[in-house]
């Protein structure tokens, strides 16, 4: 297998900024559709929080996902991932336009929850698998307490921004709200 000439395209970091803006989607039905979903759905799936201490205060309602072991580790796609593909289409069809890839590959995506006084401490993230892709970040629910942090920059993202975040820098995020914090996450790539 021949790798993308972009795979490591992180030296030193993927991004000349912090952020990368790509659009705004409506989240509505994205929304309606998480509603749904169970505490027992929330908690199916903990590898994410048993591997990585910063992850201690999240839950994560995972729809694809590949283990950070290298670049042609399989991608497993969960039940979930077919329930809200419909719902999702805008906001892929948008990730697809901005990147232009001839064979997009969806390497993770999962809806990730961080509690009401929750923390993800600051971190950057080392391993090929996560630098190699964009690592896209879709607010789903958010309120104005809640402070990401990338290099230090405290970023404000509205419900429904389309954001690439360069997760080669050191980045946290601190919920200071009453109300859990829900980002859609979208490592996208190529094969």
């Amino acid at each position: 297998m021949s790798l993308p000439p972009d795979l490591y395209r992180a030296p030193p970091y993927k991004l000349a900024g912090t952020v990368h803006r790509i659009g705004h989607v409506d989240t509505t039905a994205i929304k309606a559709l998480l509603d749904t979903k169970t505490d027992e759905e929330w908690q199916e799936n903990g590898l994410r929080q048993q591997q990585f201490k910063v992850h201690k205060d999240t839950q994560s309602l995972v729809l694809k996902w590949c283990a950070n072991t290298g670049t042609d580790t399989p991608v497993e796609t969960t039940a979930h991932f077919d329930t809200f593909a419909p719902v999702l289409k805008p906001v892929l069809d948008m990730i697809q336009h901005e990147y232009q890839y001839q064979n997009p590959v969806i390497r993770k995506a999962m809806f990730a929850r961080l509690k009401a006084g929750g923390v993800i401490s600051d971190h950057m993230d080392g391993a090929v698998a996560l630098r190699m892709v964009h690592r896209i970040h879709i607010p789903i629910v958010t309120n104005d307490k809640v402070h990401f942090f990338i290099n230090d920059i405290d970023h404000a993202f509205n419900v429904g921004d389309v954001i690439e975040i360069d997760n080669t820098r050191y980045h946290s995020v601190r919920n200071d709200g009453n109300q859990d914090r829900i980002h859609l996450i979208v490592d996208y790539y190529h094969s």
